[in-house]
């Protein structure tokens, strides 16, 4: 999956049909300006690109809630699920007093997202949520979009796992801000989560990261998240791990490893 975040200085060279005969299946798309963000909407949906995210980047001390307003309406008219809140504004586009002040207005603009009926994270990196939140931990039960790339600029390794802000893990890891695609550098993303996370689709990753033909119908879903029927990447992951052990480890039993997948019954607790 490769999933660009694009804000509406790419609106020039926004071209949605190349990106995806590139590769990239999906986008998450800023709205500084809430006209461009709207025209590469609608580009993105002709060239059945999803849209992925929205994301308002936050002015403290200037403009938060304006800015989470126009994400919201965009988000709303074009069926995005999420909205992200960019919090990494410095220098001039920062003019809050302090932490407190920024804390307050990013829950009013977590507040406004939630009253919409959308889904809502936060961006931001470990260069920035320390000192400029003081390394608060009240937001940690949402999904957390960490930005942290290598050396340069140049494509990091995925990071699961942060030590910042209360987070027990990351939902998205922005890695680079070098991805070439379609005529000039785009920021990339490695995406953890998966809001879809159905048991059609945990079948589906069990076929690829197994390598079977099939899923075994006795697989079960049991211990459902928040989410409801359905459930987040980051559980699938190591229970997938869990039953690669299993497959490979002898029965104490026979000595032998099993090799057809409906023998195994797979429990999420």
């Amino acid at each position: 999956m490769t999933v660009l975040d694009v804000s509406n200085y790419d609106a020039t060279t926004f071209d949605p049909a190349c990106m995806k005969a590139a590769g990239v299946t999906g986008v998450i798309i800023g709205c500084q300006r809430e006209n461009l963000a709207w025209d590469m909407c609608v580009d993105a949906k002709a060239a059945e690109l999803p849209v992925e995210g929205v994301y308002a980047f936050l002015y403290f001390g200037l403009d938060t809630l304006g800015q989470t307003q126009a994400a919201i309406r965009i988000a709303l008219q074009f069926q995005v699920p999420i909205v992200w809140l960019d919090c990494e504004s410095t220098g001039e586009h920062d003019n809050a007093s302090g932490p407190s002040q920024r804390i307050t207005e990013l829950t009013n603009c977590i507040e406004a997202v939630q009253r919409a009926g959308l889904d809502v994270g936060i961006y931001t990196g470990r260069w920035w949520w320390p000192s400029y939140m003081g390394n608060t931990t009240v937001f940690s039960d949402l999904p957390l979009w960490h930005s942290e790339y290598g050396v340069g600029s140049a494509p990091a390794a995925p990071v699961r796992v942060v030590d910042y802000g209360g987070w027990a893990g990351v939902a998205i890891h922005q890695y680079t801000s070098q991805f070439w695609c379609c005529g000039r550098n785009r920021d990339a993303n490695y995406v953890f989560m998966e809001d879809d996370m159905t048991e059609d689709r945990v079948r589906e990753i069990i076929r690829e990261e197994l390598g079977w033909g099939q899923a075994p119908p006795e697989t079960t879903l049991a211990g459902l998240n928040r989410w409801g029927n359905k459930l987040e990447a980051e559980q699938v992951v190591p229970w997938i791990s869990a039953l690669k052990l299993h497959m490979a480890t002898p029965h104490a039993s026979s000595g032998t490893v099993p090799q057809h997948p409906h023998a195994v019954t797979v429990t999420l607790d």
